[in-house]
C-alpha cells in the first residue's frame, strides 16, 4: 500500500541504506524532476521518488535544506492517492440541474430548506457602513445574498403558492449600480374584489442617488394566491413577468450584470436561477472541499509526520526582540515596575512613561539600566534613530548582554542599515549560540537580502548543532517557495514582457491577469516613475482558484494565514497572491493594488506606508480607457469613511509620519485618508504634484522614509494643505 511506502524508518536505518549516497546538487536535481510526477498526477510514483531521494540523503546535514520540498512532495503523494474530488453537484445546497465548467452556463434550484449557499446580510448591523444603499434596505430584517456573479444574461424565478407580501430583489449590477424591484401586490378585503395596493416598481441606485426607472399601479399579484415571478437581467434590461406576463420593465446599464439578494423568503417554495454565471464561485467550493480534507489529514505539526523523527524540526516559539525578562545588570525594584509598566503601556501613556524613566534619580536607575529602558520605550514607539542610540550605549556599557545586540539588529534593519544589523546578530549569537530567535532573525535578513549562499551555511551549521527549529524550518520554506511558489496537482504558466502568471484555474485567467497587469504597469510608470530594467526577472503573480488554498500557502509559506484580505504583496517571497473572488471585477482591482505594491518595493524597501497604501488605492479602480487627467476616480466608500470630518493641518503633520502599526490600526480611516491625500497630490495642481514628485525621487534614490517625507513636504503650509484638500474632497463628492 501507498500509505506504508511512506511509513519511513527511524533515521539509522535510513543511513543503512543500500543506494550510493549522492550529492547535494543530485538532491536538488532529484527535487526538480519530481515536478514531471505531479504534472501527470501520478501519486505513487511521486512518494516513492520523494521517499527514494530522502532515504539516499537522510544522513547528510544538507538534507535539511531541502526538507519543505521533500515534506509537500510526501503529503501531496499521500493526499492525492487517497482525495476524491467532489462533483460540481456535491457542492451546491441547492439542486444543480446543469453546469457548464468553461462558459459558465448554470442551473440551480433551490427550496426554503436548501438556501444555506446563500448568506445572511444584515442592515441593521453596526459593522455594516450606513451608505446611502444600506439607508434604503435597513428596513429588511437581513438580504439573502446569492454567492455567485454573473457575467450574462440571467434570470431568477421565485414560485409559491401563497404570496404574503410584495416579492422584492436587490440586484448588485457592476461599478457600484444597484436595482431594487418590487413585484407589487393588492390584498383582496372585500368582495368586489378591492383593497389595499402597492405598486410594483423598479429602483435603481447611482452613486448616491435613486432614480424610479418603472411603476406599475396595478399589480397582478394577489397576497394570498399563488404566485410565479421571473426577473430576467438582460445586456441593457431588466424585465418582470407575472405567470409568463410582462409585469414591469426598466433599462440598465449595458453589459452590467452583477449579484442579487433575496429581501425575503416568506412564501417562497421554489427558486429558479439560471444564465452565465463567472465560475469563481464554484471553483472556490472546490478549494474549500479539497483545503478541509488536506487541513484534515495534515493539522498543525502533523505535517511533519511524513519524515522520520530525527529530521522533524525542533518546536520553538519565537519572541519578539522586545525582551520584558532581562537586564543588562541587575535590576532595582524601581527598573522591574517601570519594564512591567512598559509591558502594558498603550500610545497614549508611552511619553509620559518616557518621561518618568528619564527623570528617575541614579539611586534608583543607573545609566545603563536607564538606556535600556529607553530602547524599549522608543522601539514601542517606532522611533528607530533615537531607539537605536540608546541601544548602542547599552552595547557599549556591556557588549555581551545578547538582548541588546538583537534589538538594536531590528532597529538597524528597520533604518535598513543591513550590514550593520548582521553584524550585531552575529555578535550575539558568539555569546549565545542557541539563541534560536536571533537566529530566526539573521535567517530572514539573510533571505530578505537573497543571500542565499550564506543563508544556507547559517542553517547547515544549526543542522549540526542540533537541527533546525520550526521558525527556522519556516524560513526556509519561505526561501524554496520564493523560488517555486505554491505546488498544485494542476497549474498553469504564463510569461507575457514583464509578468510571470501562475494559476491553478485555466490559462484564460492567466491570459486576462497579464495584460491588465502589464497596462496597469504602463500607467503605474508612466504617472509615477520608471521601474528598474536591470533586473531581468519579471514580476511574479499567482492566482489561487479559492480562499482555502490562498490562505494556506500564505500561513505555510508567510507564516500568517491572510483570512481577511483578498490579495497580497509579500516583500518576502516577492509574489503578487490574490484568490479567486467572486467577482472578477473585484479580483482584479485586488491584483491592481497589490501590483502597485510591488511595483514600489521594485523603486524602494521603505516607503511611507501612507503613500503606498494611498498609491494603490488611487489606482486599484482606475478606468485605464480614460485620459490620464480622468482615470484616477472618486472612492466612495473612502469619501463615507471621511464624512463631514475636515482632516486638520496637525492631523496631516501627523499622518505623513505614521508608522505601520500605527497606520493598520486604525485601517478603515487610515485607508482612506492615504487615499485622500495621495489623489489630491496627484491630481490638483503643479505646486502640490511636486510634494510627490520630491517624494519619488528620494523613494528612487532609496533614501529612508524620513528623508522621503522631508522632501516631499519641505517649507509646505500645512493649514493651506488642509484647506485646499477639503475643497478638492468637495468637489469628488459632487
Amino acid at each position: 500500500m501507498l500509505l506504508a511506502q511512506f511509513a519511513l524508518a527511524a533515521l539509522p536505518a535510513l543511513a543503512s541504506v543500500a543506494n550510493p549516497r549522492q550529492d547535494e546538487a543530485a538532491l536538488r536535481s532529484g527535487i526538480d524532476q519530481l515536478e514531471t510526477h505531479i504534472a501527470k498526477a501520478d501519486w505513487r510514483a511521486l512518494g516513492e521518488a520523494a521517499q527514494a531521494l530522502l532515504e539516499a540523503h537522510a544522513d547528510q546535514p544538507y538534507v535539511w535544506l531541502q526538507l519543505p520540498d521533500l515534506c509537500d512532495a510526501l503529503q501531496m503523494a499521500r493526499f492525492h492517492a487517497e482525495y476524491k474530488a467532489p462533483r460540481w453537484e456535491e457542492l451546491t445546497s441547492g439542486e444543480l440541474l446543469s453546469y457548464n465548467e468553461n462558459s459558465g452556463s448554470i442551473k440551480l434550484r433551490y427550496a426554503p430548506k436548501t438556501i444555506a449557499d446563500f448568506s445572511k446580510l444584515e442592515f441593521n448591523d453596526s459593522r455594516v457602513p450606513r451608505s446611502t444603499l444600506a439607508s434604503a434596505l435597513h428596513k429588511y430584517a437581513w438580504l439573502y445574498v446569492h454567492p455567485a456573479h454573473f457575467h450574462g444574461d440571467y434570470s431568477v424565478e421565485l414560485r409559491g403558492n401563497a404570496l404574503e407580501r410584495p416579492v422584492e430583489l436587490v440586484f448588485f449590477l457592476n461599478d457600484g449600480e444597484v436595482a431594487l424591484v418590487s413585484s407589487g401586490s393588492r390584498t383582496i378585503v372585500k368582495a368586489d374584489g378591492s383593497g389595499p395596493r402597492v405598486p410594483a416598481t423598479v429602483r435603481t441606485l447611482r452613486g448616491d442617488v435613486w432614480t424610479q426607472d418603472a411603476q406599475r399601479d396595478e399589480s397582478p399579484c394577489v397576497t394570498r394566491e399563488p404566485f410565479a415571478l421571473k426577473f430576467a437581467i438582460g445586456h441593457n434590461r431588466l424585465n418582470v413577468t407575472f405567470k409568463g406576463r410582462p409585469l414591469l420593465s426598466a433599462e440598465k446599464t449595458s453589459g452590467s450584470f452583477g449579484s442579487f439578494a433575496l429581501t425575503s423568503m416568506a412564501g417562497v417554495e421554489e427558486v429558479l436561477i439560471q444564465g452565465r454565471a463567472q465560475t469563481s464561485w464554484l471553483q472556490g467550493k472546490r478549494d474549500e472541499h479539497l483545503d478541509k480534507a488536506w487541513q484534515k489529514q495534515f493539522a498543525g505539526r502533523a505535517a511533519y509526520r511524513v519524515l522520520p523523527e530525527p529530521l522533524r524540526p525542533l518546536f520553538h516559539e519565537y519572541r519578539s526582540p522586545l525582551r520584558w525578562d532581562r537586564f543588562p545588570r541587575a535590576p532595582s525594584e524601581h527598573a522591574l515596575a517601570l519594564a512591567e509598566k512598559l509591558e502594558k503601556v498603550n500610545a497614549l501613556e508611552l511619553s509620559l512613561l518616557v518621561a518618568q524613566i528619564k527623570n528617575s534619580p541614579d539611586a534608583q536607575l543607573d545609566a545603563c539600566m536607564r538606556d535600556w529602558l529607553t530602547t524599549l520605550a522608543m522601539s514601542l514607539g517606532g522611533f528607530w534613530s533615537r531607539a537605536s542610540e540608546a541601544c548602542e550605549k547599552v552595547v557599549g556599557e556591556e557588549p555581551r548582554f545578547a538582548p541588546a545586540l538583537h534589538l538594536g539588529a531590528y532597529l538597524k534593519s528597520r533604518m535598513q542599515r543591513y550590514d550593520e544589523a548582521e553584524t550585531d546578530l552575529r555578535a550575539a549569537l558568539v555569546v549565545e549560540p542557541d539563541n534560536f530567535d536571533a537566529l530566526a532573525d539573521l535567517a530572514q535578513l539573510l533571505f530578505n537580502l537573497k543571500r542565499y549562499e550564506e543563508f544556507d551555511r547559517l542553517l547547515l551549521e544549526r543542522v549540526t548543532r542540533g537541527g533546525l527549529t520550526e521558525t527556522l524550518d519556516r524560513i526556509n520554506a519561505s526561501r524554496l517557495r520564493a523560488q517555486r511558489g505554491p505546488r498544485w496537482a494542476q497549474s498553469h504558466t504564463l510569461e507575457s514582457e514583464r509578468y510571470r502568471i501562475v494559476s491553478d484555474i485555466d490559462l484564460k485567467t492567466c491570459r486576462e491577469t497579464a495584460q491588465m497587469l502589464e497596462e496597469s504597469l504602463k500607467r503605474f510608470e508612466a504617472r509615477l516613475r520608471p521601474a528598474p530594467r536591470e533586473r531581468v526577472e519579471r514580476f511574479t503573480a499567482y492566482v489561487f482558484s479559492g480562499r482555502a488554498g490562498y490562505t494556506r500557502y500564505a500561513s505555510d509559506a508567510l507564516d500568517f494565514g491572510a483570512q481577511h484580505t483578498a490579495g497580497l504583496y509579500s516583500r518576502d517571497l516577492r509574489q503578487l497572491l490574490v484568490w479567486n473572488q467572486p467577482s472578477r471585477a473585484e479580483m482584479f482591482e485586488t491584483i491592481r493594488h497589490e501590483a502597485l505594491h510591488q511595483y514600489m518595493h521594485r523603486l524602494s524597501d521603505d516607503v511611507p506606508v501612507w503613500l503606498n497604501e494611498g498609491l494603490a488605492e488611487c489606482f486599484e479602480n482606475a478606468q485605464f480607457q480614460r485620459g490620464p487627467s480622468e482615470e484616477l476616480r472618486s472612492h466612495p466608500e473612502h469619501l463615507r469613511q471621511l464624512g463631514s470630518t475636515r482632516f486638520a493641518a496637525h492631523a496631516i503633520e501627523r499622518f505623513i509620519r505614521v508608522t505601520p502599526a500605527e497606520f493598520y490600526a486604525d485601517g478603515g480611516l487610515n485607508y482612506a485618508r492615504g487615499w485622500a491625500l495621495t489623489h489630491f497630490l496627484m491630481n490638483s495642481t503643479p505646486l502640490w504634484r511636486r510634494c510627490l514628485d520630491r517624494m519619488l525621487d528620494k523613494i528612487v534614490e532609496r533614501a529612508p522614509q524620513s528623508a522621503v517625507v522631508d522632501a516631499g513636504f519641505d517649507g509646505v503650509e500645512f493649514e493651506k494643505l488642509a484647506e485646499q484638500l477639503a475643497r478638492h474632497l468637495e468637489s469628488l463628492e459632487r
